[in-house]
């Protein structure tokens, strides 16, 4: 079935119920009372073995006794049956599977999983599930689950993963005042998932942001373009369980999905342009936010606040989302200083004082309204005793109203006692962004400029790698495979380099002392000296790895040194030698690579190496094709970018071989089937115009 046809999924004219059931205790019950109270638009078939008639509606014993094609058809027998009653469906019947029934792949059941997707592909079914709760699409008032009823129709689209965490949010929503275009369960992803689903919310003119629930990531290397052209037009939102490794456990428990590494995910959502959320709580507000706000004209935002103290915080947040605090002093002097007091701050944040009333936040807000200059408003406050708390409501409520007709996005933070949260309690249930901290009041409007600067990048036209692999690299692969490695050698290692044209320093592997000083005299003092064993991975907590060696006595002991500690190490490493090159000093250490990964494909790393790899754990991924930008990209994301823009007086260093490099290594692993991963750490990146020199590199082949 096309992808254009998911329509039918969310807007179907005829639904069956196999499994309407007689008991209102019952599943069955639930959905088809579900489906006639939410005034579907279409015709409704229940079907069940023993016929007769379940709320007013005929029961047909059979789907082939229905004389129409079922768009969607929702079953909820128990498990060991789904596949029976699949199988008596003749092609073309159904297009449409929702499997609400459980004891699948989440209990490890697997097979009957397989069979029944196999099956129903043979008929030209795609299936939703299985292990659902259902769906609800606003558009055809469908609402096809056994929980509780959407009671606000709105512009958020929720794609959850979780049953019950779905439901919750549909109640949560509800409470927050943020009205709902759709809502859709994927249950264990056995054939349709975020890939398939997502397409109709780009579509539909109803859904004006999208919120994700996910607890692992199917077939990723196709949901990468599908988010990428999503987020050029909508926001989308998600919230990823299994980000800890006990997390991952219970996702993998839960679902039966792989929840995949954390760091990765994030990398890669941020890539998309998607927007992750930490916390439930900031995603609901996040997404309430999107879909009820006006998108910026431009970058400007002011803070104004009456107490310094909450100022500061905001302005914390407004660097920690990157935001553009406006500093125009002349139009700030000229504009806000008339309506504040001699010892109030008319810098940004804009400090109105603990003396300001309602009617002063009313004419500082109405000025920040009026300028041209300024874009968006954070607006701030504490509980002081000349403050009318239901006048500042009303001036809220109001200055709201003005800024969304003015199309300029405002929050309201402000703290206080038990009357000011009933009054903003008040606020908040008219759908007005105001909270009780700053933090959801600066991120919320942090994530609008996400979904700004989604809106306004530009196609990237820097180049790609089209580099493949060679038949001499897939030589060396078959070579290792034959002989039962999992790892190249050095050698076999610096010939694959060679072919990916990146530079290494002279080196030669000696097995003896004597030789290691021919070596080092042919290559030329000074020398680093390491291990070579496939059995040790890190040479320098082996302390495998010796530097700086300059003379022939130095050489001999450090041999016996290197030899001595790999055993110590590992007394049963397969130890070849020890690698003699020459000394590279200057440049910063830096790790990069590419592996083949189990949600995403291909993906492309950079970060800080050498010793601080896993103790600083900076490091920045891609999937991979990547561009020169988006691989600069990476590096600027890393904690340490500065030290390759040059800091202290210390010269930039040559990004653009760096970027080169990581283009490559992306190429080689995605055009190669047998290479599983290749590492080069340390990569020297020297300055500018320099190059860069690899090091140490690892590859993994399957």
């Amino acid at each position: 079935m096309q992808p254009d046809n998911i329509k039918f999924l969310f807007e179907p004219k005829t639904v069956a119920v196999v499994g309407a059931s007689h008991d209102p205790d019952k599943v069955g019950y639930k959905i088809l009372e579900n489906i006639i109270d939410g005034k579907f638009k279409g015709k409704i078939f229940p079907v069940n073995p023993k016929g007769g008639e379940v709320l007013g509606l005929p029961v047909f014993k059979k789907i082939v006794d229905i004389a129409e094609t079922i768009d969607v058809a929702i079953i909820c027998i128990p498990a060991g049956l789904v596949y029976e009653e699949i199988k008596n469906w003749p092609a073309g019947k159904i297009k449409y599977l929702i499997v609400v029934s459980s004891g699948f792949s989440e209990i490890g059941n697997i097979e009957e999983e397989k069979k029944i997707v196999s099956i129903a592909k043979e008929r030209g079914i795609r299936i939703l599930g299985p292990n659902v709760f259902g769906l609800y699409s606003s558009k055809s008032s469908l609402t096809a689950t056994f929980g509780a009823k959407v009671k606000i129709k709105g512009n958020l689209a929720i794609v959850s993963q979780s049953g019950a965490l779905g439901i919750a949010l549909m109640g949560k929503t509800e409470t927050e005042g943020i009205g709902l275009s759709a809502i859709i369960f994927e249950g264990n992803k056995a054939d349709l998932n975020e890939k398939d689903l997502l397409p109709y919310f780009l579509a539909d003119e109803q859904t004006k942001a999208i919120f994700l629930y996910m607890e692992g990531v199917k077939d990723g290397r196709h949901l990468i373009p599908v988010l990428k052209g999503l987020t050029a037009k909508k926001p989308v939102v998600v919230l990823k369980a299994g980000t800890s490794a006990k997390g991952a456990a219970a996702a993998v428990s839960h679902t039966g999905s792989m929840a995949g590494e954390s760091r990765v995910f994030k990398s890669i959502m941020k890539q998309c342009g998607v927007i992750q959320a930490q916390t439930l709580e900031e995603a609901i507000a996040w997404s309430g936010f999107l879909v009820n706000t006006p998108v910026p004209k431009g970058e400007n935002v002011m803070i104004i606040t009456n107490g310094g103290g909450m100022g500061i915080l905001a302005t914390d947040e407004c660097e920690k989302y990157r935001l553009s605090l406006y500093g125009d002093k002349t139009d700030l002097q000229a504009n806000f200083c008339t309506v504040i007091p001699d010892f109030g701050s008319c810098k940004n944040p804009v400090d109105i004082t603990g003396q300001a009333k309602a009617e002063d936040y009313k004419n500082i807000l109405e000025i920040a309204l009026n300028d041209p200059a300024v874009d968006s408003v954070i607006c701030l406050g504490c509980e002081i005793a000349v403050l009318d708390n239901q006048k500042l409501a009303e001036v809220f409520a109001d200055i709201y109203e003005k800024f969304q007709k003015a199309g300029k996005p405002i929050t309201f933070a402000f703290v206080g006692g038990k009357e000011v949260e009933e009054k903003m309690l008040s606020l908040k249930n008219r759908n007005i962004p105001i909270f009780n901290e700053t933090h959801l009041a600066v991120s919320c409007l942090g994530v609008l400029y996400a979904h700004y600067h989604n809106l306004n990048r530009r196609a990237d036209e820097s180049s790609c790698d089209s580099f493949v692999c060679s038949p001499e690299a897939l030589e060396i692969m078959v070579k290792v495979r034959k002989e039962g490695r999992n790892f190249l050698s050095p050698q076999e290692a610096g010939q694959l380099m060679e072919q990916l044209e990146i530079p290494q320093p002279k080196s030669l592997i000696a097995s003896d002392g004597k030789q290691a000083v021919e070596m080092s005299e042919k290559i030329g003092y000074p020398v680093a000296m390491k291990v070579v064993s496939e059995d040790i991975v890190h040479k320098t907590e082996a302390g495998g790895v010796i530097l700086n060696i300059f003379n022939q006595d130095q050489t001999e002991s450090a041999f016996g040194e290197i030899i001595e500690r790999a055993k110590k190490y590992n007394s049963v490493a397969q130890i070849k030698g020890v690698e003699i090159s020459e000394m590279v000093n200057g440049g910063i250490e830096v790790i990069v690579g590419a592996k083949k990964d189990y949600d995403f494909g291909t993906i492309v790393m950079v970060g800080l190496g050498g010793i601080y790899t896993e103790t600083l754990r900076d490091i920045s991924f891609r999937a991979f094709p990547i561009t020169l930008s988006e691989a600069e990209q990476m590096v600027k994301d890393l904690r340490s970018s500065p030290l390759f823009w040059g800091v202290r007086n210390q010269k930039t260093k040559d990004i653009k071989s760096l970027t080169k490099l990581m283009l490559r290594l992306g190429a080689i692993v995605d055009s190669c089937p047998e290479i599983s991963e290749i590492e080069i750490n340390p990569l020297k990146v020297f300055e500018k115009g320099r190059g860069v020199k690899a090091l140490d590199v690892r590859v993994l082949v399957f």
